[in-house]
């Protein structure tokens, strides 16, 4: 039965070099895995910074906005209050002077301007509020992003753990294989020299 011993041999190499093969394709998706990792990690880090730096720059510059539009719209009602005030009277009634048509046109007109003024600051604080919602729906994006990155690193390392638990898996299993006698022993052939004698054909081990 020498010629079984090789077969067994043969089989047992072949089995070995698949298992190698298959451990090299793991090491090699670790590694590929591993170099992504890194790369990512090092992206969010600056991702993060720039992230922060964002928020920190887009909550100031509402703040600021949400103030000068306060400011704009009690300028804008004060002066609506004065020219009800000059519309509506023609004596002081805090100290019973006359008022002046001309001093109801000066003064209406130029709260007129104020008004003016203010739908003008009103416009330009509302375009800034929209380029700050620009930006914060950028930064959205961004946090998007980020978050895929840091599923990605969790998946990946998930994976190269798997992977690493296979190898060593395979390794056992090549180390069994290299290290175990050839499964046809003499008791065995013997065993099989009988079956042949009696023509047994078919043998379930």
């Amino acid at each position: 039965f020498p010629s079984h011993d090789r077969e067994i041999k043969q089989n047992n190499k072949i089995t070995i070099e698949t298992k190698q093969q298959i451990i090299q394709q793991l090491i090699d998706a670790n590694h590929d895995l591993t170099q992504q990792i890194t790369t990512k990690y090092q992206t969010i880090q600056q991702l993060a910074e720039a992230i922060k730096s964002a928020k920190t720059k887009c909550n100031t510059d509402i703040k600021h906005i949400h103030v000068q539009q306060a400011e704009n719209k009690q300028a804008i009602a004060n002066a609506e209050k004065q020219i009800e005030f000059y519309t509506n009277n023609t004596t002081c009634p805090t100290c019973t002077q006359t008022i002046t048509e001309s001093v109801k046109t000066n003064n209406i007109s130029k709260l007129g301007e104020v008004l003016v003024d203010g739908e003008q600051t009103k416009q330009i604080l509302d375009q800034q509020y929209r380029k700050v919602e620009e930006k914060q729906q950028k930064i959205q994006v961004a946090i998007d992003n980020y978050n895929a990155m840091i599923t990605f690193i969790h998946t990946a390392t998930a994976k190269i753990e798997h992977n690493n638990r296979t190898i060593s898996q395979l390794q056992e299993e090549i180390n069994n294989i290299s290290t175990q006698q050839p499964q046809s022993t003499d008791q065995e052939y013997a065993k099989l020299d009988k079956l042949n004698k009696q023509n047994i054909t078919s043998v379930v081990s």
